[in-house]
């Protein structure tokens, strides 16, 4: 290509004068000044007529050099978000610019005036844009020299290229054998991956990340309908390549283990794989089923805190439907271990079921969501000789309930209500009698000690009855209760011996001297003292007896 001739600026100057009345003008000489141009153009091409992912593209910018001075170039191309530079690929005039980089600057060399030159170079689309288009413009920085030595600078952009971006066609469905479910239940998950593109899918990995409320089936995973015991679905399941046109099923199983906030398991499965150089992933469908679950909640409650024998405590149990379904409810109260349930103290929402008892279980009927049932009954703790801690009645109630999910499958369960326990308030007595010297005569003394235990856990005031045996006399002075002396006591007084409050777990000694006095028909001096405990639980005041063991001291009479 020839240069075009080279323009020029005319200049010519005119001087007018006057003389007198005469007025004239003349002209200078015309002076020629040549204008020097490179007028450089910068065209900017694809040899790639869209963009894929994972692909490269081969960018071209063609410069002309349409002026008439030779100019040095250098080519600058920032490339489009989501590319990166394929290294050395850039090419001048079909040689290598060896460690180029266009976003630094190709260089092209000095281009003569009338030439054109073409650099091109590689980019990899790493990541698709959300306008699915690639917009990209290069810059042509360019250089040149005046003949009296100066050094002219400038620039240039290239047009706008946008090249479309081609998405790969990879569908991913899930699907799940049962859109109604419930706590316990087993749900099977299946995902076919397809491609519809004209490229294989490398590395492919499916994860699926289940929620909260459910746990992966360990060895539920086929593929293919093959087992594949050794893949986790939360670990993700490598699949290899898939072909153009090709589609693989993945299934396995999770297991409802919590009701979810909303009632519903929802997830998606995520595809992950490689096109060429380019990491890609793909999401499937929500997969959602519904939990079904009457939520039914039992609470039990007692009218009393603590008892003691022969009282009697009324258990209350109120099962609440807080679900969505109607559920029948069969409620189960096994009775606490020491005590006895009351003959036809049941009922069912304040009616009387005498026949019913708890521990053989009690229909309650139908609770409609939103509602409650009440079933309550009483329970009597007997004497019972020997009775060792804990002292607690203990005990909670069971539901058996049943209800049908929308997909005609019926589903039983049970619910356990809270834990009651109720103190048992119980003085366990003892009294023991020690006496001597075994054998006595009239006005001999006979020393007694009496001990009494309380080795339950409710304290007691207690009285000594019976303590001074018949045919002796209280030796004055020598009455202690827990070595404390006690004075002026009438032992013959109906009231009996007050002893003192004896705590839980506690004991008293009752200590004195009695003298054995002279009757003709006595042949023993022989008693066995009785303890009366006395105690006020829920407004009520309950009294035990309990008696010591019998002694026996021989009387001798000596001759008369």
């Amino acid at each position: 290509m020839m240069p075009p001739s080279s323009p020029q600026v005319q200049n010519q100057s005119i001087v007018r004068f006057q003389n007198g009345s005469v007025s004239s003008f003349t002209y200078s000489n015309t002076v020629n000044t040549p204008v020097l141009d490179p007028q450089l153009t910068a065209v900017k091409t694809s040899l790639t007529p869209e963009a894929l992912l994972g692909q490269p593209i081969v960018y071209v910018v063609t410069v002309t050099n349409n002026g008439n001075v030779a100019a040095a170039v250098t080519v600058i191309d920032p490339l489009p978000a989501g590319t990166a530079f394929v290294p050395n690929s850039a090419l001048l005039a079909g040689v290598p610019l060896a460690g180029a980089d266009p976003a630094s600057g190709l260089p092209l060399g000095v281009l003569p005036a009338g030439a054109s030159v073409a650099v091109s170079f590689q980019v990899l689309l790493q990541s698709a844009p959300g306008a699915l288009q690639l917009a990209n413009q290069a810059t042509a920085q360019f250089a040149f020299r005046t003949p009296d030595g100066r050094t002219v600078n400038g620039a240039l952009l290239s047009n706008t290229l946008v090249l479309p971006v081609r998405q790969l066609s990879v569908q991913v469905a899930k699907s799940l054998d049962r859109a109604y479910t419930f706590v316990g239940d087993t749900i099977t998950y299946s995902v076919t991956i397809g491609n519809e593109s004209a490229l294989p899918l490398d590395d492919v990995v499916l994860t699926d990340t289940l929620p909260a409320e459910m746990a992966f089936v360990t060895g539920s995973v086929t593929v293919d309908r093959v087992h594949w015991p050794a893949d986790a679905s939360d670990n993700g399941i490598a699949l290899g390549t898939l072909a153009p046109g090709a589609a693989r099923v993945v299934s396995f199983q999770a297991r409802v283990t919590a009701f979810p906030p909303d009632g519903q398991v929802m997830n998606r499965a995520l595809v992950t794989f490689r096109v060429g150089a380019g990491q890609q992933s793909a999401l499937s469908n929500p997969a959602v089923a519904t939990v079904i679950d009457p939520m039914l909640r039992l609470v039990k409650s007692a009218d009393l805190s603590a008892i003691t024998t022969d009282e009697a405590v009324r258990y209350t149990i109120t099962a609440y439907n807080d679900g969505e379904i109607a559920t029948a409810v069969v409620l189960t109260d096994a009775i606490p271990e020491g005590s006895l349930f009351v003959a036809g103290s049941l009922s069912v929402n304040g009616t009387s079921m005498p026949e019913a008892r708890p521990e053989q279980g009690v229909t309650i009927g139908t609770l409609e969501p939103g509602g409650s049932a009440m079933l309550a009954f009483s329970v009597a703790v007997p004497e019972q000789a020997g009775r060792k801690p804990p002292f607690v009645l203990a005990n909670q109630a069971q539901a058996r309930y049943s209800f049908a999910l929308p997909d005609g499958r019926r589903i039983a369960d049970s619910a356990l209500s809270n834990t009651v326990q109720i103190e048992l308030r119980l003085p366990v007595m003892s009294a023991h009698t020690d006496a001597g010297p075994p054998v006595v005569e009239p006005g001999s003394i006979a020393s007694i000690g009496i001990t009494v235990r309380n080795s339950g856990n409710q304290a007691v005031e207690a009285l000594l009855f019976d303590w001074l045996p018949q045919g002796t006399r209280l030796m004055p002075g020598t009455l202690y209760v827990n070595g404390v002396q006690i004075a002026n006591i009438d032992p013959a007084m109906a009231t009996g011996l007050p002893i003192g409050l004896l705590a839980a777990d506690g004991s008293i000694l009752i200590s004195f001297e009695a003298e054995v006095l002279h009757h003709t028909f006595l042949t023993a001096i022989q008693g066995r003292p009785r303890v009366v405990s006395r105690f006020t639980l829920n407004g009520k005041l309950h009294e035990r007896t309990t008696f010591s063991n019998a002694y026996r001291l021989i009387l001798e009479h000596g001759d008369e």
